[in-house]
């Protein structure tokens, strides 16, 4: 059975919310210049192939590109045998935001569980990672 709308309606408040109380602990980026630095970290990947993982427009992940190229925490290079292609990489200097970044929303994740009843906490982190593999899914289902 499918959650009705106002259950719906009020997670996406608890979402909305939860994602600034996160990133207002961030120490020098937003949440999409982490996630940005996550993905690239995790699998360096061309700068169109990222747009679509990430749900973004060419031209906004260009802007966020931008950004972080010119902090020095990624690195565009040239993909061979593409010269229209771009590939993205993680500088040390990303590795080491990205890591900082992670410390501190997993810092304040943690404060927000502290507030969940003990019995709850597994069941509340089991639908994040619910949600999490049902991103995934429907990204896939894209391709």
């Amino acid at each position: 059975m499918l959650p009705n709308v106002e259950d719906l309606a009020g997670a996406v408040v608890t979402i909305a919310s939860l994602a600034r109380g996160l990133e207002r602990v961030l120490p020098d980026m937003t949440l999409a210049q982490y996630r940005i630095l996550t993905m690239i970290g995790s699998s360096p990947q061309r700068a169109g192939r990222l747009a679509e993982r990430a749900t973004m427009s060419k031209s906004a992940l260009t802007g966020l590109l931008d950004g972080v190229t010119a902090r020095g925490w990624v690195r565009r290079t040239d993909i061979e045998g593409d010269r229209r292609g771009v590939g993205l990489e993680l500088t040390d200097d990303g590795a080491a935001a990205q890591q900082l970044a992670e410390r501190a929303l997993v810092e304040r994740l943690q404060h927000y569980f502290d507030f969940v009843d003990a019995p709850d906490r597994q069941a509340a982190l089991d639908g994040l990672a619910a949600m999490r593999h049902a991103l995934e899914a429907a990204w896939q289902a894209k391709q």
